[in-house]
């Protein structure tokens, strides 16, 4: 992606630059408050490593960017299919679940941006006044990692600009209502597995 595009993404959002394991690669502290300068986000985005950490350790080349959520309103609800073993159960989990919201609220699919992420899984992205923190919403039985969590206040999320599922793009989230974020969260919730004690 050229300097230009990542700009545009910097118009909508606070951008953060990630290493190949998708975590941050530069401190990203101040940009959960306010967004970096032009310069500097191009300063990250275009760096190769090589610069060494006051640790010594080196510092990741940037591959890629993340959007802080929490930022302006924005909220993430992130579904990882990858807890569940075959494709199979993959597809059929995700299936059932957005059919629930397209069934649920009133033209979902005008209202919420959709992407598919790289390993197995699912951002579905909004603005909301109601946003919280990082919450694990979902975590099916005898799993230890959670299928279905928000990022919201401090946290971020990975962009794949190429894998957009409906007519919303990253350009174009917008506020939902209250009630319709509930239903989401209602329906996410709705797999949550607790054990009996």
């Amino acid at each position: 992606m050229d300097d230009q595009k990542i700009l545009k993404y910097q118009e909508y959002f606070s951008v953060i630059t990630v290493s190949e394991n998708k975590v941050p690669n530069f401190s990203w502290k101040k940009q959960q408050t306010e967004k970096d300068s032009n310069d500097v986000l191009l300063k990250k985005w275009n760096y190769k490593g090589g610069q060494k950490k006051q640790d010594g350790t080196e510092i990741p080349a940037t591959t890629n960017f993340g959007l802080v959520t929490g930022f302006e309103f924005l909220e993430c609800l992130d579904i990882d299919l990858k807890v569940l073993s075959t494709a199979k159960e993959q597809k059929d989990f995700w299936n059932e679940f957005i059919g629930y919201l397209q069934d649920n609220i009133l033209d979902f699919e005008d209202k919420f941006a959709v992407y598919k992420t790289k390993n197995a899984g699912y951002h579905i992205l909004y603005k909301t006044k109601r946003i919280e923190g990082n919450l694990k919403l979902a975590k099916l039985k005898g799993h230890k990692e959670a299928i279905i969590e928000t990022r919201g206040a401090f946290g971020y999320v990975f962009a794949y600009p190429e894998n957009k599922v409906f007519k919303k793009s990253y350009f174009d989230i917008d506020f939902v209502s209250d009630q319709d974020r509930e239903i989401l969260m209602y329906f996410s919730k709705m797999y949550n597995y607790v054990e009996e004690t």
